[in-house]
C-alpha cells in the first residue's frame, strides 16, 4: 500500500471516527524508505492522533510529513488544551514515551512543545542514511 496512502487512510478514518478535522500534508509521490522507517512514521502519527483524540479536546489536528535532504520530518500539531511537557515522564504517559522510544530506535530525535491552553506539537526527525539522492539528470539530446 505504501506510507502515503496508509497515512491518508489513517487520517480519513480518524476524522470519521472522532469528528476532529485532520489536515494531512504529504509528498505528492511515494517516498523511498525502508519498511522499518515507514512503520515508525506511521505508528508515530497513529499514536499522536490517538493522544489528540483522548486528551486534547482539540477541534483540529495538522499532520505534516516531508522529506528533507538528510531526514524524514514529521510534525503533528493540535489546537487542544495542551499539557505540561514536564509531566511526560510521569506514569500513564505511555503514548509519548512509546513515540520517543520508536524515534530513538530509528536513530531519530523527537521534540514536544505544549503549554496549557495552547495545544501540542510533536516534531520528529528520522535520519536518512546517506541522505536523499537527487534525481539523475535526463539527457534531452
Amino acid at each position: 500500500m505504501g506510507l502515503i496512502p496508509a497515512l491518508e487512510r489513517l487520517t480519513a478514518n480518524f476524522t470519521r471516527h472522532t469528528g476532529m478535522r485532520c489536515n494531512l500534508q504529504v509528498p505528492q509521490s511515494e517516498v523511498e524508505m525502508t519498511d522499518e522507517q515507514a512503520v515508525v512514521i506511521f505508528r508515530i502519527v497513529q499514536e499522536s492522533l490517538t493522544n489528540a483524540a483522548r486528551h486534547s479536546n482539540a477541534k483540529r489536528v495538522d499532520a505534516v510529513f516531508r522529506c528533507e535532504p538528510e531526514a524524514f520530518a514529521l510534525e503533528i500539531k493540535d489546537n487542544g488544551i495542551g499539557f505540561d511537557v514536564q509531566n511526560m515522564r510521569k506514569p500513564n504517559t505511555f503514548g509519548l514515551v512509546g513515540t520517543r522510544e520508536r524515534t530513538l530506535r530509528a536513530g531519530g530525535e523527537m521534540d514536544v512543545v505544549s503549554k496549557r491552553g495552547r495545544g501540542a506539537l510533536v516534531r520528529v526527525r528520522i535520519p536518512i542514511p546517506g541522505g536523499m539522492q537527487p534525481p539523475e539528470d535526463v539527457d534531452s539530446a
